[in-house]
């Protein structure tokens, strides 16, 4: 596993409405990186990956990772950054802060268009 191939050849387009706080499963990140689903579950047990993040309460037994904690680690983008990169092309609205921007497209994710995960 070559990490700075898989940043170059990362798909993003099937997932650019995605909030940045939110989670890709095992086989979306499969979809992103181009490569197997089985390949990603391999990689997760050999420490290759970052961390998921915890399973919640009634959520099942799939790996999910934050996409900004996935985009961090791929290009070395500060998850802040990455955060205020998708604020900025998907949220019209001024804010002044992450929490308040993530706090707004969680209640109001219908009007910003953006998948609930």
């Amino acid at each position: 596993m070559n990490k700075e191939e898989l940043a170059a050849n990362a798909d993003w387009s099937g997932f650019e409405k995605r909030p940045t706080w939110g989670t890709v499963t095992t086989r979306e990140l499969a979809e992103i990186l181009g490569t197997s689903h089985q390949n990603v579950a391999n990689w997760h047990l050999r420490g290759h990956l970052p961390e998921p993040e915890p399973r919640r309460k009634g959520g099942g037994n799939k790996n999910r990772w934050k996409v900004s904690t996935i985009k961090n680690w791929l290009c070395g983008t500060p998850e802040d950054e990455t955060h205020w990169a998708f604020i900025n092309t998907h949220m019209t609205e001024g804010f002044e802060s992450i929490e308040q921007a993530i706090w707004n497209a969680e209640r109001y994710w219908r009007v910003y268009q953006v998948e609930r995960t």
